[in-house]
């Protein structure tokens, strides 16, 4: 009689148990009962979420009994809130949703950064040069820094002279001069910025102070970082030729090839610069010193540069 009683209030709690378990669904619409598609059901108590399928449908299963807060979101409907208690094994919740009303935009704004204003705004005393203008203007690209705010250039003498730079009052050793982030000084010492045409150049990077990681050095006046062109979306052969005083003239080809079916690119560029560096001159300024001293002035003369 005990054992047998024992298994009936086994049985019971059994049943009990499997009884407090429900399901809870339901239909979500709008205020004209069609259905609402894609709107979100969640249980805030739980966490839990659903989305409603074509017809509005949504359910939950595995609740526990008790009270619940429903929450219904939708792009397209107004958020609405509403309790639930649970006290059957299949409960139904059905919800009407509001729709939001349509709305004209009166502007859309979409704002962006350009690489230059992004390395500007990076944290780093840095300038952008652009050298677009340059390279139609037909300027070298020591003219062109040499016009950068807090820069200076001097050069004694013409083509082939050594050539100094300043950053904000520093200059010589203090100063680092980087090609594509490798150390200008890799290329030999007779190379220097003027020997690459602003043509072949993307951007020229000006550092007044700390530099960053990926230039390395010891420079506390700053650095000259200069980019090359890389791009290699077409197939392209560019060429500019300019002459100047004292038989000055540059001359650059850049000619880029890429295949499409197998990804294959080369690329080849150079330049060429010449200058007699010699002239002649005379003037009140051009005097030459005779033995015992006696000066001849407007003295015409050959003058290495």
């Amino acid at each position: 009689m005990k054992q047998a009683l024992l298994s009936v209030i086994i049985i019971c709690f059994n049943f009990v148990a499997f009884a407090q378990i429900a399901t809870l669904s339901g239909r979500i619409t709008n205020i004209n009962g069609q259905a609402m598609d894609g709107a979100t059901v969640s249980i805030k108590e739980l966490h839990r979420n659903t989305m409603t399928d074509e017809k509005g449908r949504y359910e939950f299963k595995g609740l526990k009994f008790g009270s619940y807060t429903i929450l219904i979101t939708s792009v397209v409907a107004e958020t609405k809130i509403q309790m639930v208690t649970i006290n059957t094994a299949n409960q139904t919740f059905n919800a009407k949703v509001k729709e939001k009303v349509d709305r004209d935009l009166q502007e859309v704004s979409v704002s962006g950064k350009t690489e230059k204003r992004k390395m500007e705004t990076s944290g780093f005393a840095m300038s952008i040069i652009e050298t677009k203008e340059a390279s139609l203007r037909n300027l070298t690209t020591n003219e062109l820094l040499d016009r950068a705010v807090g820069v200076r250039v001097r050069q004694n003498g013409g083509e082939g002279a050594p050539i100094e730079y300043n950053l904000n009052g520093m200059s010589g050793s203090t100063i680092g001069i980087f090609l594509d982030g490798i150390e200008i000084s890799t290329y030999g010492s007779s190379f220097n910025l003027n020997n690459i045409p602003p043509s072949m150049i993307e951007r020229i990077e000006v550092y007044k102070g700390v530099l960053p990681s990926h230039l390395s050095g010891n420079y506390i006046g700053g650095a000259i970082n200069v980019i090359m062109k890389k791009d290699a979306s077409a197939n392209n052969i560019t060429a500019a030729v300019s002459y100047g005083s004292f038989n000055t003239y540059r001359a650059d080809i850049g000619a880029l090839y890429r295949n499409d079916k197998n990804g294959f690119t080369a690329r080849a560029s150079g330049f060429y610069s010449h200058s007699d560096n010699n002239y002649e001159m005379w003037g009140k300024f051009s005097k030459y010193t005779l033995p015992g001293g006696r000066i001849v002035r407007n003295y015409r003369i050959k003058r290495p540069n």
